[in-house]
């Protein structure tokens, strides 16, 4: 799940802020499909217990970025 995050970030070195952007988004939305799509094969549940593992597994990131990185 991390190598879509990391891979985004190598358009990083070239600073253009609006190709980032879209390089980080697209990274991002990668990421989360990932997760939605691999998480409850890996921990063998069904598909709907999964998608709310892996939303609850998104919301503690996003808490964990919005409350510890101001």
């Amino acid at each position: 799940m991390a190598t879509p995050m990391f891979l985004s970030g190598i358009v990083a070195l070239y600073p253009i802020v609006w190709l980032c952007l879209l390089a980080g988004i697209v990274g991002l939305c990668y990421t989360a499909y990932l997760l939605f799509a691999g998480l409850p094969s890996f921990l063998g549940i069904d598909r709907g217990e999964g998608i709310r593992a892996s939303s609850a597994a998104l919301r503690s990131v996003s808490w964990y970025w919005r409350h510890c990185w101001r």
